[in-house]
């Protein structure tokens, strides 16, 4: 089945929230889970990978992921509930006046991304070096951290949430992968 992704919801704020361009794990499933929780009746939160679809497939490590927390996936592996770069519309993006950006995974814009969105973040959930980029954000930023993972899993503790199954298999996921499963021989 090929995804099929719905438009956006005139009666709702469309918060977009993307990983680094280098669309890793980490990247990826922040984006995704920070979507999970910020979805609601007055916001359309939307996981937005900065790569093609048909990209996807090379990332292994998130293929795997996504199948084992039970994600609903398309044919190729990649989660349905996930936007990708060549997927949207942007000309229709531009025109949503009251759209935001929600970083995970990095601090900074890429080009593209800025080309979209500049002006318009909102908040940034970071394990790497502050770029100080947009001082009218909230930035949760830690760089102790192994995985940005850990950042949107404090989050969902910060809300009283209980943590979905799908989700939270994959945040622990990745936070294992990027700590080396806690292994201190690996560094």
């Amino acid at each position: 089945a090929r995804p099929c992704h719905p438009g956006f919801d005139p009666a709702r704020r469309q918060v977009f929230i993307v990983g680094n361009e280098a669309a890793d794990a980490d990247s990826l499933v922040t984006a995704y889970a920070m979507a999970a929780l910020l979805e609601s009746a007055d916001v359309q939160a939307v996981a937005l990978a900065q790569i093609p679809r048909e990209e996807f497939r090379l990332r292994g490590d998130a293929l795997s992921l996504f199948r084992r927390a039970g994600s609903e996936v398309a044919a190729d592996g990649s989660p349905m509930r996930m936007r990708f770069w060549d997927e949207v519309d942007w000309d229709v993006v531009r025109t949503l006046d009251t759209r935001s950006l929600v970083l995970t995974d990095h601090n900074k814009m890429t080009k593209i991304v800025a080309d979209v969105f500049s002006g318009k973040v909102e908040w940034v959930l970071d394990h790497h070096a502050d770029s100080r980029s947009y001082p009218d954000a909230r930035v949760d930023l830690d760089e102790s951290l192994g995985s940005a993972c850990t950042l949107v899993t404090e989050q969902y503790l910060a809300k009283s949430e209980t943590l979905p199954a799908e989700i939270g298999i994959l945040l622990a996921g990745v936070i294992l992968l990027d700590s080396r499963n806690f292994d201190p021989q690996e560094g």
